[in-house]
């Protein structure tokens, strides 16, 4: 297998990370706007058993994913999959089918990409500055591999969130200086009208060894309708959470295998 590659240095290189809305994108479809596809794909993420070293959540391709660009074979020829870093696996189909992309595993387990190919790069580690989604989906971001790609700052990078949590969340709507919005389409989310600009609560999400990161409306927001947005949040009854696209948008986020450790800092990421 081989990637297509942005940049290739010793210390690393880098791939572009394509959104599944992209017109470089295989599942793009000019007729649909973001916000219809959003209104399109469910917000629920059900979630696998998870423990305290293998958190997991289940992958599918239509709720706003990143695509990266593989080339298989000799002669080479291309293919696209699912940048997952909740998943070892790299696999691809035999045959074309519509809608549905292979999956290039991110995660710590033997058989990921980025364990396969960390000890030719300075070890398994890899960045990533995913873009807002009100950017143009035209606009490209990029993962990096090897040593090149630590970031400076620490920190532990919410889609799915605890049901505690959400429910305060559910406490304070009424806070929010928008207007509630009500559609049986949408429901169970939280979910507000405007005709001006989006005007909603910054949240803090605290993480053990005292790291902060603070989310704009626009990494907590998602707009399934024009004039309308949601809370890009559900619940869930497990203890674990899933820190999602949304939420990790405009962080310049790295992830070292090696020392299990996460590290982030606020970035502009049309600029990365």
């Amino acid at each position: 297998m081989m990637l297509v590659s942005r940049s290739n240095i010793n210390g690393g290189f880098s791939v572009e990370l394509i959104h599944r809305d992209s017109p470089k994108s295989p599942l793009y479809k000019n007729k649909d706007s973001p916000s219809r596809n959003i209104l399109k794909q469910p917000f629920r993420y059900p979630i696998k058993a998870i423990t305290p070293n293998t958190p997991q959540a289940d992958i599918n391709a239509n709720k706003g994913h990143y695509l990266m660009k593989v080339s298989i074979g000799t002669p080479p020829f291309d293919i696209y999959g699912i940048a997952d870093t909740g998943s070892d696996l790299i696999w691809a189909q035999c045959i074309s089918c519509d809608d549905e992309m292979g999956l290039v595993g991110l995660g710590a387990g033997p058989l990921s990409l980025v364990s396969q190919i960390g000890p030719l790069f300075g070890g398994r580690k890899f960045s990533h500055c995913l873009l807002p989604f009100n950017t143009d989906p035209s606009i490209t971001t990029k993962l990096s591999f090897g040593s090149d790609s630590e970031v400076s700052g620490d920190g532990t990078p919410p889609r799915i969130i605890p049901q505690d949590f959400y429910d305060r969340l559910v406490e304070v709507r009424n806070q929010v200086p928008m207007t509630p919005y009500e559609d049986d389409r949408l429901k169970p989310q939280l979910c507000y009208q405007t005709n001006t600009n989006l005007d909603g609560p910054i949240l803090t999400v605290h993480f053990d060894g005292g790291a902060t990161a603070e989310l704009t409306p626009t990494q907590t927001f998602i707009p399934p309708l024009d004039g309308v947005f949601c809370f890009a949040m559900t619940n869930t009854s497990n203890d674990g959470g899933v820190y999602g696209n949304f939420a990790q948008s405009d962080f310049l986020i790295g992830l070292d295998l090696e020392r299990m450790v996460v590290s982030f800092k606020p970035t502009d990421c049309t600029k990365q």
